[in-house]
Formats: C-alpha cells, sequence, structure tokens
C-alpha cells in the first residue's frame, strides 16, 4: 500500500473492514460493562467520536486516520492496498456505517441521532448510485463516479451496503432504505 502519511503505528485508527476500531470499542464496551471499568466505555464513545469527525463528501467518508505529530490528523479514503487509496471503497464504508447503527441500537442509543446525522447522508449516496439491478459500484471517485470500471457492474461488495440499508431502514423507517437493501 501507499503508506506516505503514516507517522507512527501507535497513531493510527481504521475503520475498515480487517482493522476495525468500531469492532475493538464494542468488546472495550462490554468489558467496562461487565467489570464496572468506567474508562473503557469511556474509550470506546471517543472511537464513535473519531469516526463521526471524519469529513464527508457527497455521504462518502474517508476511513482511516493518522494523528500526525503536529497534532493534526490526516484522514485516507482507503487504505491503498488494493492500490486505490485515493478513492472511496463502499466496502469499507457500509461496514462502517452498519456498525455505527448497531452501536446506537445497542450501546449508545442517546447518540443515535448523531449516529443517523453521519449515516442517512451516506444512504443517500447508496441509493442514488444504486443499479437497477440493485447493484452498488465498490469503487467511487471524489466527485461520486464510479471510478472502477471491474466492480462496477457487479461485485460481492455491494452485500456490505446492503446489509448497511436494511439496517438503516428498520431505525429510521424509511422505506426506501429497505427497498434499496
Amino acid at each position: 500500500g501507499e503508506w506516505f502519511s503514516r507517522t507512527d503505528y501507535n497513531h493510527d485508527a481504521w475503520f475498515a473492514c480487517w482493522l476495525q476500531e468500531l469492532v475493538t470499542g464494542y468488546g472495550m464496551y462490554r468489558y467496562g460493562e461487565k467489570t464496572g471499568n468506567r474508562e473503557w466505555k469511556v474509550r470506546s464513545e471517543q472511537i464513535l467520536n473519531l469516526i463521526l469527525s471524519a469529513p464527508q463528501s457527497k455521504g462518502m467518508f474517508p476511513v482511516i486516520c493518522y494523528l500526525e505529530r503536529d497534532g493534526t490528523e490526516t484522514w485516507l479514503r482507503d487504505d491503498g492496498w488494493a492500490g486505490y487509496y485515493n478513492e472511496f471503497h463502499t466496502l469499507q464504508m457500509s461496514y462502517t456505517a452498519w456498525l455505527m447503527l448497531c452501536w446506537a441500537k445497542k450501546l449508545f442509543p442517546k447518540r443515535q441521532s448523531d449516529i443517523l446525522d453521519f449515516c442517512i447522508p451516506y444512504g443517500e449516496f447508496l441509493i442514488s448510485v444504486q443499479h437497477k439491478d440493485g447493484c452498488i459500484p465498490s469503487w467511487f471517485n471524489e466527485n461520486g463516479e464510479p471510478s472502477r470500471l471491474q466492480f462496477r457492474d457487479f461485485n460481492a461488495e455491494t452485500s456490505a451496503s446492503v446489509l448497511f440499508l436494511l439496517e438503516l431502514g428498520e431505525i429510521t423507517g424509511d422505506i426506501r432504505y429497505r427497498n434499496g437493501g
């Protein structure tokens, strides 16, 4: 991958399928509940706060955050392992957004409106780009246009977007999301 902005292994946060801070945070929260350790629950909510601070573009959002030496954050759209670090990847975004909705239901129901404020624009983006046959392209450029033809018309990665849309439809009651799913 392209590790051009990596500062230190201890100063990055990944919201991807294989490295997912929200999964770790879910366990931290449950551990804090079980042991009565409030600090673990607070740390868990800090993970949620970080992804909620990710800059959105047309509903799309980056999934990797590097804390730079000067304290600033650098957000990357994807990890670059597939070679597309400048593009938005629906697999990563949809899985992350689905986990955020799970958090809204199970861990932080009091934060549901914050989470929906972040997730609804992404849901709107997905249904706006979905093909009539249900496929959602996997990769998008910054203008919200499909950028990888080999993943545009058919891909298994649509499944993560389906999972997210169904959950979003259930929480909001918006039939458009359920129909998209």
